[in-house]
């Protein structure tokens, strides 16, 4: 039996380490442990990892991270602060990297580790193809091959001719609903709908005149404007073919007009020249009397409008710049160096680019950032659907570049050594499509990516 001094002893010393231990026990459940490397206590942060496919491995500096997964994103809990390498894998598809910075008390977040399918594209239309154009829903694709004008459907990749006689015809628009084809031959505007297309609709037929810019009503299918050369905007409905004539802009000494105009709601935009310089103006073509309202001054008129549904974009095709517009048409939102543009599905994104650079910018914060410069020609770019990537071609490759600027971004090589004409994102994102040339064959190519 022990004495009681020694029991006293073993007290003693069971006070000492619980003394002891208790503030470090509560130091570690509170999330913080002790970081050798910089020999000092530190709280710990997290890392959520949600990889596309869901199915992918994560790997932690080079260690496979196992565990249950929620919504897809595995977390990875108690890190010490400092940087991590993150790499997402999975056989046949293209690896996903990136160094991060976990911070104390926080939880580093990667919402979308999209890995792309790594294989060959697939030959699907095996003909010289000489234009195309993609329908706003990016479901159908008319192009022109020999014989004729014709159409795909990327769902299901059945072909139909629309006409045989259109060799050289100039495709204009699609309708809103994708019914019909606004195309140009032989300096005549026709109409072909895709479920009739044995049934084409000449314009000048309705109308005698020459026309100048045509576009589409965006919310009636069935509805068109025209613009003709003496500066007389028509309605016409290729329903029950019948035009109206709305307004005919005012023709004074020394006043021009650009060659596009656009029609929302009652109003018609379009840029006029007199005395003062070019301008944006408006027109309400339901007042009586109508009357043109300067809305902003601009350095040129010979632009294009481009629009998200929402936003208007200025386009000026020859000197390549852009003009973001603001709601009320009165404010210019950015002004930049721009080819060519895309915007986002939800319409909150900017994809703009010139030669050599690419830019993006958010509505949300107003913000712009630069993704990259090449020391190539840019041939086109586009934002991936539903994703923080975007598709370019660039010195005969094709290229998927990640926006998440964190660390490097991702640069995915997908093809190589191929001339690209016009590519399109389809099927939900799964799918590229392209019309060019790859080694001795030419035509339109399907490469599947996800």
């Amino acid at each position: 039996m022990l004495s009681l001094r020694v029991r006293r002893i073993i007290y003693l010393g069971f006070i000492i380490l619980f003394l002891a231990t208790a503030p470090l026990l509560v130091l570690y459940t509170a999330g913080y442990r002790y970081n050798f490397k910089k020999t000092a206590i530190q709280k710990v942060g997290a890392l959520s990892v949600k990889p596309q496919p869901a199915t992918a491995d994560i790997y932690l500096n080079g260690q496979r991270q196992v565990g249950s997964r929620s919504d897809n994103t595995l977390r990875l809990n108690n890190l010490l602060p400092g940087q991590y390498q993150v790499t997402v894998s999975l056989d046949g598809y293209y690896p996903w990297e990136k160094t991060l910075e976990v911070s104390s008390n926080v939880n580093t977040f990667v919402n979308q580790a999209v890995l792309f399918k790594n294989n060959p594209p697939e030959n699907i239309i095996d003909a010289p193809i000489s234009q195309s154009l993609a329908s706003t829903d990016k479901q159908l694709l008319a192009f022109q091959t020999s014989p004729g004008l014709q159409l795909i459907n990327l769902n299901n990749e059945q072909v139909s001719l629309l006409n045989q006689e259109s060799d050289t015809a100039q495709l204009i628009a699609w309708s809103p609903d994708n019914a019909n084809l606004l195309i140009k031959t032989e300096g005549q505007f026709i109409i072909l709908n895709i479920n009739n297309p044995d049934s084409p609709l000449s314009l000048q037929a309705m109308v005698p005149t020459t026309f100048i810019s045509l576009t589409w009503d965006p919310q009636a299918n069935y509805l068109l404007y025209g613009l003709d050369d003496r500066y007389r905007l028509y309605q016409i409905n290729i329903l029950t073919k019948t035009n109206r004539l709305l307004y005919t802009l005012p023709q004074q000494s020394g006043t021009r007009y650009g060659s596009d105009v656009l029609f929302r709601n009652n109003l018609l935009y379009f840029t006029a020249r007199d005395p003062q310089g070019w301008f944006l103006e408006t027109l309400d073509i339901s007042a009586t009397p109508a009357s043109p309202l300067k809305l902003m001054k601009l350095s040129d008129g010979n632009i294009t409008f481009r629009t998200n549904g929402g936003n208007i974009v200025l386009m000026n095709e020859q000197s390549h710049r852009l003009y973001l517009l603001d709601d009320d048409f009165t404010k210019i939102l950015l002004e930049a160096d721009a080819k060519d543009l895309d915007w986002s599905t939800d319409g909150q994104t900017l994809l703009y680019y010139n030669d050599f650079e690419l830019w993006l910018y958010r509505l949300s914060d107003n913000s712009t950032t630069l993704i990259t410069r090449y020391g190539q020609t840019i041939q086109q770019a586009r934002l991936v659907p539903t994703t923080e990537y975007l598709a370019v071609t660039a010195n005969n490759t094709l290229q998927i570049i990640e926006l998440d600027g964190r660390d490097r971004r991702n640069v995915t090589s997908l093809v190589k050594g191929l001339a690209i004409h016009q590519f399109i994102i389809a099927n939900k994102a799964k799918d590229i499509f392209f019309t060019g040339t790859i080694g001795s064959q030419s035509g339109l190519f399907k490469l599947t990516i996800q």
